[in-house]
């Protein structure tokens, strides 16, 4: 990639906060794609959804939280709800979104968990790229991104349709491009991992994976510590320093994630919310949410309620 000169940050978007039935297309379906070409800079905002980007030609930064990252074409970058982000370039960047419902995320959720990249494309890389100053993320190979362009063209043929089988047509396009990009994030993202940061980051990447595979189960974080080949306290000190966070404190925020799509998306009562989401009961389940969202779950229900 050619040396480029850029900010240290992007100023804010005219449109800080999209919510997904505002962004572009405006069309009532689970899944919004469209390719854009950035000449310059698309300032910083931030949205209720997560966004697939796939770098499709040009090269440039992506700053995502606090931190920015170079970029070039085949690069994959997801990027969950509430987190700011834009790019800058001095040429041009071509850029497929893919706007990912949360009522699409909901449906599909189960099948997408079971991928063994999921969790480190949408949830470990993208709190990694915003806290630590390494690549992390998709990086796709000239073949790979060929395999990949044949999916988004028809994502993109797809969004034009206006039948009746055009969304559902298009859904299983995505699922089938996540599971792409899934399965080349399994296959690349511990080595390079381990390239760049080392055996530690490697072993703390992997106690992450686990973590969130077993979020509802008690978790004991010596067994961890020492299953990672490492003490306690040098387990600690290495989690934090690519996460940013404690491992206790990144398991709670877990646990609360999964709690509002439980709210949002169910019927469930919060006691059963509270003991299928890890908490031992409800009182500390409201403590813990009031304190990470500003509003009980109760009242996160009434005010954000999805319809399943």
């Amino acid at each position: 990639m050619r040396e480029l000169y850029y900010p240290s940050s992007l100023s804010r978007h005219t449109k800080y906060r999209w919510s997904y039935k505002d962004a572009i297309p405006k069309k009532d379906t689970s899944i919004k794609a469209y390719l854009q070409r950035i000449d310059k800079m698309l300032p910083l905002h931030i949205h209720d959804f997560y966004e697939l980007n796939i770098i499709f030609s040009g090269d440039g930064r992506h700053y995502i939280g606090n931190r920015n990252v170079p970029t070039q074409k085949g690069d994959v970058f997801i990027i969950p709800p509430d987190i700011s982000h834009g790019y800058f370039t001095d040429g041009s960047l071509d850029i497929l979104h893919v706007l990912l419902s949360n009522t699409f995320m909901h449906r599909y959720s189960l099948e997408l968990r079971r991928l063994s990249g999921y969790r480190m494309l949408f949830e470990i890389e993208p709190v990694l790229r915003c806290s630590v100053d390494a690549k992390f993320y998709l990086a796709l190979s000239k073949a790979e991104a060929g395999d990949i362009l044949r999916l988004t063209d028809e994502i993109l043929a797809e969004n034009k349709r206006s039948d009746s089988d055009a969304g559902v047509l298009q859904e299983f396009s995505v699922l089938q491009l996540l599971g792409r990009l899934c399965e080349h994030m399994s296959a690349s993202s511990i080595n390079g991992v381990g390239n760049t940061m080392g055996l530690k980051a490697v072993s703390v990447i992997k106690s992450i994976e686990f973590i969130e595979n077993h979020f509802a189960d008690k978790t004991d974080f010596h067994a961890i510590a020492a299953d990672c080949g490492m003490s306690y306290s040098t387990y600690l000190r290495s989690f934090k320093q690519l996460t940013g966070i404690t491992p206790s404190r990144h398991l709670c925020e877990y646990r609360i994630k999964h709690s509002m799509e439980l709210l949002l998306f169910t019927d469930h009562t919060v006691l059963d919310i509270a003991l299928s989401s890890g908490f031992y009961d409800s009182a500390h389940f409201v403590r813990e949410f009031r304190a990470a969202v500003g509003m009980s779950p109760s009242e996160y229900r009434k005010h954000n309620r999805v319809k399943a």
